[in-house]
């Protein structure tokens, strides 16, 4: 955020504890770079980047553990529907359950949708 929209916006809402922590922190950085205690940008920058990253790589692999044997159960139901159309034991519509018979609508049909095979 530019600074001139902070100070437009009526101020950055820091309570007096957050102000003088933030003012302590700059001091301290200020006394580190004239001590010559500095690090390069793109090495820092780097770091963080790889850090992030294996965060990412982490988590990824969480929640590959947690939805696999659910993802596996609907790839095993998806062939199973396939192989039922193919053999023609199952409805191939999209509004289609897996596992329901095949069915045709005849004009003896009750008018609540009831199907006969």
């Amino acid at each position: 955020m530019p600074l001139e929209e902070v100070f437009l916006g009526g101020g950055d809402d820091l309570d007096h504890a957050e102000r003088a922590a933030l003012d302590e922190s700059i001091r301290e950085g200020i006394e580190d770079m004239e001590a010559g205690r500095t690090i390069d940008a793109k090495s820092a920058i780097s770091d963080v980047n790889v850090e992030l990253s294996e965060r990412a790589h982490r988590e990824m692999r969480r929640i590959n553990a947690t939805w696999a044997p659910f993802a596996q159960l609907l790839v095993h139901h998806e062939c199973v529907r396939l192989r039922s159309i193919e053999r023609g034991s199952v409805d191939p519509s999209p509004n289609g359950f897996m596992g329901e018979p095949a069915h045709t609508p005849t004009m003896t049909s009750p008018p609540w949708g009831a199907w006969t095979s």
